[in-house]
């Protein structure tokens, strides 16, 4: 009986390192790093002006943001909206991690910055999520580029109710 409760222990044990490992590499996978290279047509150039307001578009979801200050002092603004190819079926978001990174004039990543809009876990999607964040610019920053990842679920319990998204356009 002892050797049973021990081997369904390290069982457990194994499962559970792989959730927490697969967790961590999802992650990692919206995270890129600094000093790689954004592919040209994600990448949005910021402007002279104190004030940028723009929307940015995927198969899933519409961002309107705007970035104002001067200097290295950056307010970040939002209003992000999901798509009803994706609500309509997928209703319950369960993890959205959405990153901006701000890149050099070569598409260099200089640094990432964490924008996800505040959410119930596993809680059925706002029509609309309100983000505001503060942040510094890194010298040397001409543009920025967005990604994401998101598990969303279907109103039943069925596994096959779950749905991944994702946008990281680096090289």
């Amino acid at each position: 009986m002892q050797t049973h409760f021990l081997n369904m222990k390290k069982i457990s044990l194994i499962i559970l390192s792989f959730v927490i490992l697969t967790s961590l590499g999802c992650a990692n996978f919206i995270m890129p790093e600094v000093g790689s290279t954004a592919k040209p047509e994600a990448r949005i150039e910021l402007g002279e002006s104190d004030i940028t307001v723009a929307m940015w578009q995927t198969d899933y979801a519409t961002l309107i943001y705007s970035i104002s200050g001067t200097g290295a002092e950056v307010k970040f603004s939002g209003q992000l909206e999901f798509h009803d190819r994706l609500t309509n079926t997928y209703n319950v978001i369960q993890n959205l991690y959405l990153k901006m990174s701000f890149i050099n004039s070569q598409g260099q990543v200089l640094s990432v910055v964490d924008i996800s809009p505040m959410f119930s876990y596993s809680n059925t999607i706002p029509a609309n999520m309100e983000i505001a964040k503060s942040f510094t610019k890194p010298q040397g920053t001409s543009g920025i580029v967005f990604s994401y990842y998101g598990v969303f679920l279907g109103a039943s319990t069925d596994p096959g109710q779950r749905w991944e998204i994702f946008h990281f356009p680096f090289e």
